[in-house]
């Protein structure tokens, strides 16, 4: 019995230790001290294009979502392909030459999307 006592109490003065804890820290006023100082971007803020929609006008859910017809539809079609007895007929695959010309042509878009950067 004293055992179960001992932790009864024990666990009343944790609970009254940690409601202490909590109303004083709701109690304590801290003064209005700026600590992060002046922005280094507060002017480029006040430039910024304020056609730009704000966070407060987005809309609360998406709009662009396809609708659960939708989904069935897809679903329905891609159990359809797989029921087929054979693959579907796709398109032919790239010979390496092409491949390497694709590759190389896409390493150029992003070399001159990089050069644009303004870093």
């Amino acid at each position: 019995m004293r055992y179960r006592d001992s932790m009864k109490r024990l666990r009343q003065a944790a609970i009254m230790l940690c409601s202490c804890c909590a109303s004083a820290c709701a109690s304590v006023d801290l003064p209005d001290i700026d600590f992060m100082g002046q922005s280094d971007f507060s002017d480029d803020i006040a430039q910024l294009d304020q056609s730009y929609p704000g966070a407060d006008e987005t809309p609360d859910r998406p709009v662009d979502v396809r609708t659960a017809a939708e989904w069935d539809q897809t679903a329905r079609d891609m159990q359809a392909l797989y029921d087929l007895p054979e693959a579907p007929n796709t398109a032919p695959a790239l010979t390496p030459e092409e491949f390497e010309r694709q590759f190389e042509r896409a390493r150029e878009e992003t070399g001159q999307y990089k050069q644009d950067d303004p870093q």
